[in-house]
């Protein structure tokens, strides 16, 4: 699910209470899945240096599965609790 309990109220996913991580543990996240070089990858691991990556089964709307990495918020950079999406964000999504 879509959480925003990274610090600073930045988007995180994470697993639904009790799966542990299993297949199909991060419930439905709509988004955008890019394909990037590993170049690029670590570029932009560079840039997300406060998350961590986890691997993930994604299901496309053609319900292809796709083994994929995700950008996930642990540690001292997870927040006890979600927070409202930043301004920033909702405005992203309403233009």
């Amino acid at each position: 699910r879509l959480s925003f309990n990274h610090r600073g109220g930045m988007g995180n996913i994470e697993p639904e209470a009790g799966t542990n991580g299993a297949p199909g543990a991060f419930g439905a996240v709509h988004g955008v899945l890019l394909q990037l070089s590993k170049r690029d990858f670590e570029r932009l691991a560079k840039i997300e240096y406060e998350y961590e990556t986890a691997e993930v089964t994604v299901e496309g709307y053609d319900g292809r599965l796709i083994v994929a990495r995700a950008f996930v918020s642990m540690g001292p950079q997870r927040l006890p609790k979600s927070m409202a999406p930043p301004e920033r964000y909702i405005n992203l999504i309403r233009d």
